[in-house]
């Protein structure tokens, strides 16, 4: 199931929707009493928008996040739905599809002043490990203007690459090497890929893609072998498969000066 602007729901198995008691305790129907049946029927006749700007609630996060996970271990996020408008609000809060989330609401009694908020709180726990798992938390508020809030958990390769590499200086036609190891530290398979961003020739990067097994490393050589008497300079940025991953940048540096010994290739 992909997380995108608009959701509506697909599956007809019946679900009841969320609400709870001021101790807590998970029931059905929050502020309104609905059966499953009419779960299913606002789950399969009423759109829910992410962003909604014109839904009198609004969630703390736009987003939940699970950002590295181990499996069999419960995680728990929490954010507030709070009413934005100027009169009392009652909503119903459609539970996610999916075994891997949960959800309970801490309910104020009745319904929701101006102002004020319920607070909600997500569960995560998966048995397998997945590149991401995805699901929503749909909020039918009164009149049509409803709220999708997309969950989402996945792990985190922790790929780290350093920030620069200086070679020093050199002879012309000589060469310098070295090697950077990245390593997975996750229980999933990635897929890696590098750029190397230079005005230079005298820059080498090998392997620039490949794959990233969990809990092993992958080792990348890196050649300076400069043709002119001048100091050079490249980009290598390195992009992995996961979608939020955040591009990591490491800058080469190298230099050429006449009358240096040559080291071949240290």
């Amino acid at each position: 199931m992909e997380c995108d602007s608009e959701y509506q729901r697909t599956s007809s198995s019946a679900t009841d929707s969320i609400g709870a008691t001021p101790d807590g305790n998970v029931e059905s129907a929050g502020s309104l009493e609905l059966s499953s049946g009419s779960v299913d029927l606002l789950a399969d006749t009423r759109v829910f928008l992410k962003d909604n700007l014109k839904s009198p609630m609004k969630a703390s996060l736009k987003e939940v996040h699970f950002a590295g996970y181990t499996i069999h271990e419960k995680s728990q996020i929490s954010f507030q739905l709070m009413n934005a408008s100027l009169k009392p609000q009652r909503y119903h809060l459609l539970p996610p599809q999916t075994k891997e989330f949960s959800v309970k609401v801490k309910n104020r009694l009745g319904g929701v002043v101006p102002g004020m908020y319920d607070t909600v709180y997500v569960d995560f726990k998966a048995s397998e490990y997945k590149p991401c798992y995805t699901d929503c938390l749909r909020v039918h508020c009164e009149g049509e203007h409803n709220l999708a809030i997309p969950l989402l958990a996945y792990p985190i390769p922790g790929v780290a690459l350093p920030t620069h590499i200086d070679f020093g200086a050199c002879s012309v036609l000589d060469e310098r090497h070295t090697t950077v190891n990245l390593t997975n530290s996750s229980e999933c398979t990635f897929e890696f890929e590098l750029d190397l961003k230079s005005e230079h020739r005298c820059f080498t990067v090998s392997p620039l893609q490949g794959t990233l097994p969990p809990q092993e490393s992958v080792t990348v050589n890196v050649k300076y072998a400069p043709t002119d008497y001048v100091t050079s300079s490249a980009n290598l940025c390195l992009m992995v498969n996961q979608k939020f991953f955040k591009q990591r940048q490491c800058k080469l540096l190298g230099s050429s000066l006449p009358g240096l010994p040559a080291t071949h290739g240290v």
